[in-house]
């Protein structure tokens, strides 16, 4: 069985801001040092601080939010929680400076499953695959329950053709993924996992568990539309293309997929 191929293309995929699910991780994480009164012996004031810019993160004003923190890192350089939070807002501009931040967080945090993994999303969205691996390896080791590392880690590992180690993070996603957009890619990408490992059958079955769990997911219905076709199951096939290009009509690779079957 052929374990490792070349770099896959996941291009045609449905897009995720790598920083949404680590935020959301990062926020629940901070909110519980807040709660304890764990942080790091920082001031009441850059506590209160912390928690504004939280609020104004909640209220869609990233931008307030970065200003306050940056204010506060400014004060306190030793304060990692608003470091984790300005680097992770930053990963959302794809904007350099968040790995310099995210460094620094996991520096000053280096038991922290969140720092980690933000670290890696960040140099995802900059582009920097390579770079991304050890710090998602390292988040899934400190927490391996941690389901948007373990979703990032196999999106990396299966993009780099590793299919096994892939399957491994996939499947461990989306036992502990809640949130249904998550949830739902963490079945797509396993799908995909086990389509170029030439079992169908699973693939098919990953893909419809995120086609109902997110039934708008265009990329899904088209991959699971290709499945069925190598199962023989032309009409599941013909009603997964369907669904995809009408979904997406201006999706080529739908389209061809749907006209060829």
């Amino acid at each position: 069985e052929e374990r490792t191929r070349g770099p896959v293309d996941l291009s045609h995929r449905r897009p995720r801001h790598h920083s949404r699910g680590g935020l959301q991780n990062v926020k629940s994480g901070l909110l519980l040092l807040l709660v304890t009164g764990a942080c790091l012996g920082q001031a009441s004031s850059q506590g209160d601080s912390l928690d504004h810019a939280w609020q104004l993160v909640r209220q869609g004003r990233s931008e307030e939010a970065i200003s306050v923190l940056r204010q506060i890192v400014r004060a306190n350089g030793t304060n990692g929680e608003a470091r984790l939070l300005l680097g992770s807002l930053l990963t959302e501009r794809r904007q350099p400076e968040a790995v310099d931040q995210l460094k620094a967080a996991v520096r000053l945090m280096p038991k922290s499953a969140e720092a980690e993994n933000a670290l890696g999303e960040a140099y995802l969205a900059l582009g920097d695959r390579s770079a991304a691996r050890l710090p998602l390896e390292k988040a899934v080791a400190l927490q391996p329950g941690f389901g948007v590392a373990q979703l990032n880690l196999g999106r990396l590992l299966l993009e780099s053709g590793d299919l096994t180690a892939a399957a491994q993070n996939l499947e461990t996603a989306t036992r502990s993924l809640k949130e249904k957009d998550d949830a739902a890619e963490a079945q797509y990408l396993l799908g995909k996992d086990f389509s170029m490992r030439d079992d169908p059958r699973k693939a098919a079955a990953c893909l419809q568990k995120a086609v109902d769990l997110i039934p708008s997911f265009a990329e899904a219905w088209s991959e699971l539309g290709a499945t069925q076709q190598l199962l023989q199951n032309d009409t599941a096939a013909l009603q997964a293309y369907e669904r995809a290009t009408s979904l997406k009509p201006a999706d080529a690779i739908a389209q061809y997929r749907f006209g060829s079957e």
